[in-house]
């Protein structure tokens, strides 16, 4: 698993316009808009992003203040406070459809830059996947609603796929294109699967399915994405509508509980997101933290198996044990 050089290492004026850049729309003339917010010329504007002028401190506040940085997140030295943003569904004014919309932009940042690359400790089927799959991505959308998220709306109601709305569908699959779209490495164990099986066995067992038979129609789409990830192992890139996207590599890990941390680097730019409240996140650009976390993959991926375009054997070893965990499944719910 390689990385390239984190922000730690950089300059704070150069982390700084690595930051900006990263959240700045792809359109934007940054040096237009840095001249428009600090009163400069266009000039003044460029070389200070050159670093050939040093950006005064009330400068670089009016420019973190703008772009919504925490400039603290680019601070180096040992402490033992680390800032966060969090992204909360309750706490948004449009809920789970701006939580996916901040979650598409989160990536599309990342995937912007020309070094980039994400990391993800996968407890759960990373998410994005079940956008790939509409039904199975209705059913993850109805389950965080009413099961986790406790949405007065879905209280009554049992599950059937028209009771998620496409625009919510479609503001998921944006943001899985964008994660899809990131060279990426990922980390599996055997329990990987198994929230989401245990989430339709759930269902089942409480009788909330309007029809009884989308049970096992939801056990196929979860066979149809995860033969969907052996086909990424097998080819070492991820998959969209059957073309190749990026680099990807899947590791194998017997011992660790994973937690579901994803790492992303765009252009020396290091961010992390933890999940909390089942879905809800939390996400730093912290260079300290981001290397402690960075680190850590690092030293998993050398304790776990690489199991894809190499490890024939072991992969198949691998999706095989989930296939058969699939087919008991379906015998008991039958």
């Amino acid at each position: 698993m390689a990385f390239s050089k984190t922000s730690s290492s950089l300059p704070l004026q150069t982390q700084l316009f690595a930051a900006i850049r990263a959240q700045a729309p792809a359109h934007l003339s940054l040096a237009d808009e840095i001249a428009d917010v600090l009163g400069l010329s266009t000039d003044s504007a460029y070389r200070r992003l050159r670093g050939e002028t040093a950006l005064s401190l009330d400068e670089a506040g009016r420019l973190a203040q703008h772009f919504n940085i925490a400039l603290h997140d680019l601070l180096g030295g040992p402490r033992f406070a680390v800032a966060f943003q969090r992204v909360s569904i309750n706490a948004l004014p449009q809920g789970l459809a701006e939580y996916l919309a901040i979650t598409r932009e989160y990536f599309e940042q990342a995937a912007r830059g020309k070094e980039k690359l994400g990391a993800y400790a996968a407890k759960d089927i990373p998410a994005f996947y079940h956008f790939l799959f509409p039904e199975l991505a209705r059913f993850k959308l109805f389950f965080w609603l009413k099961t986790i998220k406790a949405a007065e709306a879905y209280q009554s109601l049992s599950f059937a796929p028209r009771h998620i709305p496409d625009e919510l569908v479609a503001a998921g699959a944006a943001a899985a294109r964008q994660y899809l779209s990131l060279p990426l490495t990922e980390i599996w164990n055997d329990e990987t699967a198994n929230s989401t099986l245990g989430q339709i066995e759930y269902y089942h067992q409480a009788g909330l399915y309007e029809q009884p038979t989308d049970a096992q129609r939801l056990l196929d789409e979860v066979e149809a994405l995860i033969r969907h990830i052996q086909h990424q192992a097998v080819r070492g890139a991820t998959l969209r509508d059957g073309a190749e996207q990026a680099p990807y590599q899947l590791y194998y890990n017997e011992i660790l509980l994973l937690d579901n941390t994803i790492f992303t680097v765009a252009d020396g730019l290091s961010r992390v997101l933890l999940t909390y409240n089942g879905m809800d996140y939390l996400h730093t650009s912290d260079a300290e933290f981001c290397g402690e976390v960075q680190h850590w993959l690092r030293v998993q991926t050398e304790k776990s198996t690489l199991i894809s375009r190499v490890s024939e054997k072991e992969r198949n070893r691998f999706f095989n044990k989930m296939y058969a965990r699939i087919d008991e499944q379906r015998r008991r719910l039958h």
